[in-house]
């Protein structure tokens, strides 16, 4: 009996030492800026980790996220977060110890004399392609199998590269026209409307993604009857028939689920995609497109102009 109460003793004893050592490490994260997507990350990282969590805001300011940075090397951090593409291009540009985790980027980040490992806030493209497919297998229209795309070769030859990969395997086909600027715009979609596409695919590209050339393509896309698949609920409420976006703050409580990978193992972790995506859809756009019903699909949001 004694010796049991004292085995039980070491065992509290023993349990007392080691969870607070496990749960001693500490975590920065670092904001680009006070947006309400990096901030919904930023919820959802924090409900998700029982680290101990300091928090800084770069605020936009690139020589605020260097002194930032740059303070780390001399505190107890165990692991870096960043969230959004400016804090994580400042963290990328310093060697450094300490390993890092990424979160809200288009892109993958390529970190030197580091580990680290990141979650995209750009939802998979076979995904989108293939969500597409199931939603316009509703409607009566024709051509609904091929794609249109307008591009800057610049900025996403990469994406369109693998987009067309997809689309092969989906058993669709895929048109890409290659721009440089702005003016090129209504050429391109006059070439697209002359090969009969059926669906008109936005991608992330800073020459085709501005308001103007959006409101452009949003306008050619009523006045064809193409339908348009754009990158955000704004576009849709604008008039795009649907968007494809991350829950971004799932996509935090993911962060944190790496994060926690991270600190526990020294193996690399793989780049990851959203787990939970929305899928934005203006009624008034199906209705025009004679869209008969949506598919059973997990997190459709109807979206009113």
């Amino acid at each position: 009996m004694i010796r049991r109460k004292i085995c039980w003793i070491l065992f509290l004893s023993l349990t007392l030492l080691v969870k607070p050592y496990a749960w001693s490490k500490t975590i920065a994260v670092i904001l680009s800026r006070s947006i309400p997507p990096f901030e919904a990350a930023l919820e959802g990282f924090q409900e998700n980790t029982l680290r101990k969590v300091r928090k800084f805001n770069m605020q936009g300011d690139a020589e605020q996220g260097r002194r930032i940075i740059q303070s780390l090397s001399v505190q107890n951090i165990d692991l870096l977060v960043t969230i959004g593409s400016e804090a994580t291009r400042k963290a990328a540009e310093y060697e450094n110890s300490i390993p890092a985790v990424y979160t809200m980027v288009m892109a993958k980040t390529e970190f030197t004399e580091r580990r680290a490992a990141g979650v995209l806030m750009q939802v998979e493209l076979r995904e989108q392609i293939k969500n597409t497919k199931k939603l316009l297998a509703y409607s009566d229209l024709s051509h609904a199998e091929t794609i249109g795309v307008i591009y800057n070769p610049y900025y996403s030859s990469s994406e369109i590269k693998q987009g067309r990969e997809i689309v092969q395997d989906l058993g669709m086909r895929l048109i890409p026209i290659a721009v440089t600027n702005n003016n090129e715009i209504t050429d391109a979609l006059n070439k697209l409307t002359k090969d009969k596409i059926g669906i008109l695919w936005s991608v992330l590209d800073k020459t085709v993604g501005n308001q103007a050339v959006i409101k452009l393509l949003i306008q050619h896309s009523h006045t064809e009857k193409i339908p348009f698949v754009a990158l955000s609920r704004h576009h849709v409420k604008a008039g795009v028939l649907m968007a494809f976006s991350a829950d971004y703050k799932d996509v935090g409580a993911q962060t944190a689920e790496l994060a926690e990978k991270m600190l526990r193992s020294r193996e690399t972790q793989p780049l990851e995609y959203p787990r939970h995506i929305i899928l934005y859809v203006n009624p008034k756009i199906m209705e025009i497109l004679k869209i008969k019903k949506m598919p059973r699909m997990e997190g459709i949001q109807v979206i009113e102009e």
